[in-house]
């Protein structure tokens, strides 16, 4: 694991070989913690990935948790963010339980299972921004596939958005 230079962000049940997969329920995860604490030198990862992971932190918090990302990667790191977009469920007229479950609230009974926040592109892309990371685009799910990304879903209703931290020009 500590050779590793890919780190994957709340990889819940989907543990990526080749990736330090970390999480704070899943059992099968490399490192168990939060991702606003992580137990990694500084500049460690030359790219990270957070699949289905942006929507499930407060946004307000968002900047501090990639405040902890841009300390454990490398100048200029690569980071891919996928996740629902709540706009483009509606624009490819996914079933009613999609679009429900995409603007769900967290519920006290099953943390970590609701979003924080109705995502969508732009307040994905601007959570980015706000988090002090560079070149921030929206990029093609469908082109977001393994081995290259953990991503396991190319689903059209999903956002993906890469960034890079500061420093790598």
């Amino acid at each position: 694991m500590a050779s590793s230079q890919l780190l994957n962000i709340g990889s819940g049940p989907f543990y990526t070989d080749g990736w330090v997969n970390v999480d704070r329920y899943a059992d099968d995860a490399d490192v168990s913690c939060s991702a606003f604490e992580m137990p990694f030198q500084d500049g460690m990862f030359r790219r990270v990935y957070m699949g289905h992971f942006l929507e499930h932190i407060p946004y307000d918090d968002i900047p501090h948790l990639l405040d902890e990302v841009k300390r454990v990667c490398r100048p200029g790191a690569m980071i891919m963010v996928v996740g629902p977009c709540l706009d483009k469920a509606r624009a490819t007229h996914q079933p009613k339980w999609l679009i429900e479950q995409i603007a769900a609230n967290p519920t006290p009974e099953m943390p970590g299972v609701g979003h924080e926040w109705s995502p969508t592109t732009d307040l994905t892309l601007q959570a980015m921004r706000n988090g002090g990371l560079e070149d921030v685009v929206e990029v093609d799910v469908r082109k977001i596939t393994q081995p290259e990304w953990p991503n396991r879903a190319t689903a059209t209703w999903q956002v993906a958005a890469r960034a890079s931290t500061p420093g790598g020009k």
